[in-house]
């Protein structure tokens, strides 16, 4: 046997010592082949989960096959792995839970105890008072059997003892060896030896049913889907699997056919069998916890009792699933897979032998119901590997991301997606050289730097352990696998091709070693063997031999010799098999999804009145179809647009999805006999190849016609219906219906999201994809009536659910659990020498950094940045639509050394350079720098490139553990500020962002000073008394922003008094210049107000609207102030509001400016001001039209700040007099209105 990254010895990291075979080893599940010798892991252990082991890969995997029943495979999987991690799922952040191997063993014995006993009482019911004869004639039978079944196990013992003796017999020398190299091995080797003998040896016993059952499993991807397929493999029962996305017809065919003694769902697919009378079990639903802990004398004693009550041997030709296919030629075909036929196909499909990258991490996004995906999840198993569960396929980047797995396979459809975006980042790059970039090459070229730049941005967008990617399924353009081997350019990079019925057939077009292929004439396509073309024929050990309960459609599928016909078309070139043409009539198109030509000509579009014949056309490299129409006598008339309408209404009345729909048709009018008679046979059968070869040209052409005006403006539409066209490939958009009812996917929906994001600036939440597309349209192009769309159509929140911690983290996956020494609070209380500071490029936040730099105790400041590309925010605090504290950022680490969780975008010095470069830039605008400062500013701040939206900072392990050591203190004053944006496009950020910050701080409840806001309060008489704002659920009429903030601030709140975490909060106002320099960001909110009238030379009269201020300057030293000297007192207050008793109004600052300049500003009414504003699209308000509504501007507040006063004790709040504005308007002329 072969073996892959064969590793026959193992390196102690911490001593380097040599960890021979049969020794113990213990192995991190996050570093990279990290072992560490049980004395070093007994004296220093290590900051990650570890697994004991001490044998290699490929001795395990030997060991596993010795088995030959595949229920005593998958029971030696779980005793020889049983420690390691096994399968993991996400929560709604994104973060990973993990069980080990013992774990999901014990809950499927569990699980199976279950559904043993349920079908038995089932069972027992059904016979009832006259099933009691029958019982006891099955009793004498069973009598009868157990003297054939003890002899039948007999003769399996003895064949295990003599396969036992030759494998001692050859690894005596080897074993001898091994007992002279090390004292204690020998020990080992008796408790592996001990460990093999008991998990080999299991009582056969008879089955509690006569007939196999047949078990339902449909389900979305989740853990109990995995414990369901196992525990039928512990009994026996034969799985069949059924995916989500099917039909209720399907369901009932396949019902229909296997006769399920039981039916396993969820909630959402329940209905699927509303039809059936079979009994459900929903996963949702169940009473029984497979959970909860049994006191069983431990689980290794709780694993041995369950193994003799639900532990069933497996024999070879018995059924272990029937994966059916989508039906979409008709009747769906049922592949059987018997044990043999299984084990054949996963555990020894090469005879090749792994010693598998460590750790093994792999990601499962496609439905479970799919060959091809519990293929891989079996594997993975028998390789030792862990598994990640998709549970939401709109976020395959993020959790590929989070998971960063060592193989990634998908369709073209995901890599087309990834590649768009691609595309569209290069286009921007080409914009900014063309207008003025650094390179000045102008928009056809990127440097070398960009280009390196933009690889490392895909590259890493899967993860730091990737060694290979996969790509098949369907026919892949060649324009993806060039792009593919260049983003991926220093790994494996390969296409494979293989059928449900036949398994892998070729990779990278060389056919698999142990298939056999052969070619077969297909005359009326003229393809013929003898020139090396012809239909593609394959034999081999992991091929199914029968369809189950079709006869017919077997011997149909099945030559004479046991091959089995593909119905693709191949080639060999220069000794490579290369598919060229597909025989049958189920087609795939190149997003990976089957149509039946057939089915939609003859059973769907030919019920129409207007059409008497129709020939629908395919081509691979296209994700749609073409039609060529031959309407009946009353239709020659119509337009192709009536005809295309006709095929819509027909596509609606039976059902089939939008990609099914012909976009392009053409409408031959000129009907002849002669025409008829040669495009159809004798029989009244379609000749495929005639239609063809008689409109060969018309049917290229409309190929070509329609991805034209399909990829139209790709990189830049034009309008939104030019996107939605594009994204849901139609050429006509009905604007009163839904994009999901057209047909969009979710992966669909994820493509449109992504570029209105990139081309508007706007992320879309889920509900928008369900509401018309009329109004969705009118959002996007109007800003006037989005708050008005978006309050329509929302969904209702659930604040009491989104502000309770409990449903965002888990206090058992933190460590410790919780606890905490108090000394250890009372120690670190006036010792804040390393600060975590968040929003470090934002206006406060920069001001924050500047003074904790000018405190003496303040060591080190680790300051969470992102580092951008293009077009990126000067000052990383205000936006278009009103104000943003940077703070989202791209993966990184603290000095440079390390990769970050990507491993590869904007790491090491360079990312760190930019980091600083970036700090400094805003730092000069509010501070005098010179290079000696600099210096001694530098020495103390360490950039984090992360994104505080992501899990764990979209650091890696190793970095967010060290960070979380090192800090002392939190400063949160990161967020995403957007007065426009809804709750849901600001959660992300503001919401899940202090979510981590929680559990950073969680384990060692490290102090958090919380910025929160005074818009948490929504009073309707404009009054915030001292009270706690969080009483009461926000309304929705409150702004996102504040709805954000005001879930944020409850969240901590929480934290503080449910988790014992040291939490302050401060609720600034709005926030002023500096009162030094008087720097205000360009694109502040006050900022943009008051340069704007200023440039348009408008004085609109508006006594009621007020501005709330305070120098920023003032809130800075203030906050940090407290903290550092009333630590204790500030423990106990709930949290300190910021506001200016003395407000001033609109008028008060452009009067303010007309005596500064001694001008006069000429009088405006609102409705002036707004036509004004119209015409002056480059003024800075005229993103913010939406505001100057009279009851949109701010009005005057009375906020209480007596604790506040308090705290100051001599001190005053400063007021926004004369001087300070004269020292802004100072600053404006200069840097802004010139």
């Amino acid at each position: 046997m072969k073996t892959f990254f064969k590793l026959t010895r193992f390196n102690c990291a911490s001593c380097t010592k040599i960890i021979e075979p049969l020794s113990v080893r213990y192995t991190c599940s996050e570093c990279n082949n990290y072992d560490l010798c049980e004395n070093c892991y007994q004296l220093k252990g290590h900051e990650h989960y570890c697994f004991r082991d001490c044998l290699p890969d490929f001795d395990h995997q030997k060991y596993i096959l010795k088995n030959k029943y595949l229920s005593f495979i998958f029971k030696a999987i779980f005793h020889t792995y049983s420690e390691r991690l096994c399968f993991g799922t996400f929560n709604k952040s994104n973060e990973v839970s993990w069980l080990t191997y013992s774990e999901v063993y014990l809950f499927s014995l569990r699980f199976s105890s279950f559904l043993l006993n349920y079908l038995l009482k089932l069972e027992k019911k059904d016979n009832g008072e006259n099933g009691k004869e029958i019982e006891k004639e099955k009793e004498k039978e069973i009598e009868k059997e157990k003297e054939k079944e003890i002899e039948k196990e007999k003769e399996i013992e003895e064949e295990k003892e003599i396969e036992e003796e030759k494998q001692k017999e050859e690894n005596e020398d080897e074993i001898k060896k091994e007992k002279e190299t090390k004292d204690g091995i020998e020990l080992e080797k008796e408790k592996v030896e001990q460990k093999q003998k008991t998990t080999a040896k299991t009582k056969y016993r008879k089955k509690p049913f006569q007939t196999q059952q047949f078990i339902i499993l449909c389900s979305e991807n989740r853990l109990e889907f995995v414990m369901s397929d196992l525990s039928c493999v512990c009994l026996g029962f034969a799985t069949v699997p059924i995916t989500p996305n099917s039909n209720i017809s399907k369901v009932n065919e396949i019902c229909n056919r296997v006769h399920p003694a039981l039916i396993l769902c969820t909630a959402k697919t329940k209905a699927l069998f509303k039809e059936q009378t079979t009994p459900i079990i929903c996963f949702d639903e169940m009473e029984f916890n497979y959970r909860t802990p049994k006191v069983l004398g431990g689980v290794i004693n709780e694993i041995d009792q369950l193994e003799k009550e639900s532990l069933y041997y497996s024999d070879p030709q018995e059924i272990y699933t029937i994966m059916f296919t989508s039906g979409s030629t008709g009747n769906p075909k049922g592949s059987v897979f018997r044990n043999q036929l299984w084990i054949n196909r996963i555990f020894e499909w090469d005879q090749v032998l792994y010693e598998m990258p460590r750790p093994h991490v792999r990601y499962l996004y496609p439905n479970l119901g799919y060959c091809g995906a519990r293929e891989s999840m079996a594997s993975c198993l028998f390789y030792g590997g862990r598994i990640a569960i998709c549970n939401d396929v709109t976020q395959i980047f993020e959790q590929v991301k989070v998971i960063s797995p060592n193989f990634f396979s998908s369709t073209p459809r995901i890599y087309e997606l990834l590649y768009s975006k691609y595309l569209e980042d290069k286009s921007q790059i080409k914009e900014r050289n063309k207008n003025g970039g650094k390179t000045g090459k102008g928009p056809k070229s990127l440097d070398e730097t960009q280009k390196n730049e933009l690889v490392e941005k895909y590259r890493q967008s899967f993860g730091n352990r990737l060694l290979g990617v996969f790509y098949g399924g369907a026919k892949t353009s060649k324009k993806i696998v060039n792009w593919l081997e260049l983003i991926f350019s220093d790994i494996i990079v390969r296409d494979g091709f293989g059928t449900t019925e036949a398994g892998s057939i070729t990779f990278d077009y060389n056919i698999k070693k142990g298939v056999n292929v052969k070619l077969i004439d297909v005359p009326e396509m003229n393809y013929f063997k003898n020139e090396g073309c012809g239909e593609i024929c394959v034999k081999s050990k992991e091929m199914i031999s029968e369809y189950w309960k079709d006869e017919e459609t077997t011997q149909k599928n099945f030559t004479k010799d046991g091959y089995f016909k593909t119905g693709d078309i191949g080639e060999y070139v220069d000794g490579k098999l290369i598919i060229i043409d597909r025989i049958k009539n189920t087609v795939k198109l190149s997003q990976g999804v089957f149509v039946s030509l057939s089915h939609l000509e003859e059973n769907v579009f030919k019920q129409s009145k207007m059409i008497e014949h129709i020939s629908i056309h395919s081509n691979p490299e296209y994700s749609f179809l073409v039609a060529i129409i031959l309407p009946t006598k009353n239709h020659l008339n119509k337009s192709n647009e009536e005809f295309l309408e006709e095929l819509s209404e027909m596509a609606k009345k039976f059902e089939i999805s939008a990609f099914e729909i012909p976009k392009m048709i053409y409408i031959e009018k000129n009907i002849k006999k002669s025409l008829i008679s040669s495009l159809f046979t004798v029989s009244g059968k379609r000749n495929r190849g005639n239609f063809y070869s008689k409109y060969q040209e018309i049917i290229q052409k409309m190929f070509k016609e329609t991805n034209s005006i399909l990829e139209k403006d790709n990189n830049n539409p034009k309008s939104v219906e030019q996107i939605l066209k594009k994204n849901l490939q139609v050429t006509k958009i009905n604007t009163s219906k839904s994009i999901h009812q057209i047909g969009g996917d979710s992966l669909t929906k994820f493509r449109i999201n992504q570029i209105i994001k990139n081309q508007f600036g706007l992320n879309l939440p889920n509900f928008f994809f369900f509401i018309p597309i009329k109004k969705f349209i009118e959002y996007i192009q109007n800003p006037d009536l989005r708050f008005q769309i978006y309050s329509n159509f929302q969904p209702k929140i659930d604040w009491d659910y989104e502000s309770t911690i409990d449903n965002w983290i888990n206090i058992k996956n933190i460590n410790n659990n919780g606890k905490i020494k108090e000394k250890a609070i009372k120690k670190r209380k006036l010792k804040f020498k390393n600060v975590f500071l968040t929003g470090v490029t934002g206006f406060l936040g920069i001001h924050l950094l500047l003074d904790l730099l000018n405190l003496k105790n303040t060591a080190k400041i680790y300051c969470l940045i992102r580092i951008k590309k293009i077009n990126q925010n000067e000052n990383g605090n205000r936006n278009e639509n009103g104000n943003r504290n940077e703070n989202e950022n791209e993966n990184g680490n603290e000095n440079g050394n390390d990769k970050g969780k990507g491993g590869r975008n904007e790491n090491g010095n360079d990312g760190i350079n930019k980091a600083y470069k970036r700090i400094f830039s805003i730092l000069e605008k509010i501070t005098n720098l010179n290079n000696k400062i600099m210096k001694k500013y530098k020495k103390k701040i360490i950039p984090i490139i992360g994104d505080l939206s992501l899990p764990k900072f979209g650091l890696s392990i190793e970095q967010f553990e060290r960070l979380e050591r090192n800090c002392t203190i939190i400063y949160h004053s990161g967020a995403f500020v957007d007065s426009l944006l809804p709750y849901s496009e600001l959660k992300q950020t503001n919401v899940f962002g202090t979510i981590e910050i929680i559990k950073f701080s969680l384990k060692r409840k490290i102090p958090i000073v919380h910025i929160s806001t005074t818009s948490v309060y929504w009073y309707s008489d404009n009054i915030a008394k001292n009270e706690n704002p969080l009483l009461k659920p926000p309304p929705s009429r409150l702004s996102g922003y504040s709805q954000s903030k005001w879930v944020a601030e409850k969240l901590i709140q929480e934290a503080k008094t449910k988790f014992g975490i040291p939490v302050i909060i401060f609720r600034p106002g709005s926030i002023f210049i500096n009162s030094k320099t008087g720097y205000l960001p360009k694109k502040d909110l006050i900022c943009r107000i008051l340069t704007g009238f200023i440039k348009m030379n408008a004085f609109v009269e508006d006594p009621d609207c007020y501005f709330d201020l305070i120098p920023v300057d003032f809130y800075s030293k203030t906050i940090i102030n407290f903290v550092n000297n009333k630590f204790d007192e500030l423990l106990q207050i709930n949290a300190i509001n910021f506001s200016n008793p003395i407000q001033y109004n609109l008028p008060y600052y452009l009067n303010s400016y007309q005596s500064f300049k001694n001008t006069k500003l000429q009088n405006y009414t609102y409705k002036q001001f707004q036509r004004q504003l119209k015409k002056e699209t480059s003024n800075p308000l005229s993103a913010l039209n939406t505001l100057f509504q009279r009851s949109s501007l701010p009005r005057k507040n009375v906020i209480d700040v007596s604790t506040l006063v308090e705290l100051l004790e001599n001190k005053k709040i400063p007021t926004i007099s004369v001087e300070c504005l004269q020292i802004f308007f100072k600053y404006m002329e200069k840097n802004y209105l010139n």
